[in-house]
């Protein structure tokens, strides 16, 4: 995708936190699941989806938090939202 901007993440210990950016609709919401998915890959299964920056998500962006969530608790892991 041309305008996909990669999600940032900050590794810490065995967790990471994912910063959600200010919109999440389906080109960020994306980009949040590969992110979380090359955690997952990693075996790191607790994040923190950090909400700070964002002011509204659309069906499909929840679409793709709801596939982050589906993903760790296969794993049994966790996701946080702060």
């Amino acid at each position: 995708m041309a305008d996909e901007v990669p999600a940032r993440v900050r590794k810490v210990e065995s967790a990471a936190v994912v910063e959600a950016p200010e919109y999440i609709n389906n080109i960020s919401g994306e980009s949040l699941a590969v992110a979380c998915k090359g955690l997952i890959d990693e075996g790191i299964t607790s994040i923190v989806m950090k909400l700070e920056n964002c002011n509204i998500a659309n069906s499909v962006g929840i679409s793709f938090l709801i596939e982050i969530l589906e993903s760790l608790r296969e794993k049994g892991g966790k996701l946080a939202f702060c």
